[in-house]
C-alpha cells in the first residue's frame, strides 16, 4: 500500500527524511517568494535536505473548471520553473485543491509526470490510477493517534477507482458559483 498524506500548513511542518519519512512539498510555484511563503532559495535548500519537490500549477486554481490549453500552461510553465530552480524536473504533481478530470490527468499523463495526486481522503493502494491517487489531509488540529493509524493502513477507507457523484455535483457547483448564476 502506498501512503500519500498532505500535511496541511507551512514548509516548517512538513516532516523530513531525518525523522525516517519521505516527503514531498507540492508547491504552486507563483506564490514563491510572496509574503508568508517560501523563497526560491529556501525551496531549494529544503529540497537539498531530503524533501522531494512536486509540481502543484502556478496560480493553484480549480483545474476542473480550465479549458484544456490553460491547464497545459499550467504544468508546463510550474514544471519548467521548478526545473530551473532545482536542477530536475519534478516527478510528482498534485491537483490543487483536490480536483481535477480526465482531461487534466491525461495532460499531467503526458508531460511526464510519474504520478498524480488528487485528496479523497483514503488509502491509496496497488489498483489506484498512478494519475488519481489519494492523499489524506492532515491539519494542524489532527490527532497524532489519527496519524499513526493512517501510517499503519488504518483508519481511512480505501480509494475508489470511478469519480463520485458528489465530486461530480461539486464541479458543477463550482462551475455554477464561478459563471455568476
Amino acid at each position: 500500500m502506498d501512503l500519500s498524506i498532505f500535511f496541511a500548513g507551512t514548509a516548517g511542518s512538513v516532516p523530513t527524511a531525518r525523522r525516517g519519512l519521505p516527503a514531498t512539498l507540492y508547491v504552486a510555484t507563483g506564490s514563491l517568494g510572496h509574503p508568508g511563503r517560501l523563497s526560491a532559495s529556501s525551496l531549494a535548500d529544503l529540497a537539498g535536505t531530503g524533501v522531494e519537490v512536486g509540481a502543484h500549477t502556478v496560480t493553484h486554481r480549480y483545474l476542473d473548471l480550465l479549458p484544456d490549453a490553460t491547464i497545459r500552461c499550467e504544468l508546463e510553465v510550474s514544471r519548467d520553473h521548478l526545473a530551473e530552480l532545482l536542477g530536475a524536473a519534478p516527478r510528482s504533481f498534485a491537483y490543487p485543491h483536490g480536483t481535477y478530470h480526465r482531461s487534466a490527468r491525461d495532460l499531467v499523463s503526458g508531460l511526464g509526470y510519474d504520478n498524480g495526486y488528487a485528496i479523497k481522503n483514503a488509502l491509496t493502494h496497488c489498483q489506484d490510477d498512478r494519475y488519481a491517487r489519494a492523499r489524506l489531509t492532515v491539519l494542524a488540529g489532527t490527532a497524532r493517534r489519527k496519524v499513526e493509524g493512517w501510517l499503519a493502513g488504518r483508519g481511512a477507507p480505501p480509494s475508489w477507482r470511478r469519480e463520485r457523484l458528489r465530486t461530480k455535483a461539486f464541479r458543477h457547483l463550482r462551475a455554477t458559483l464561478a459563471r455568476g448564476q
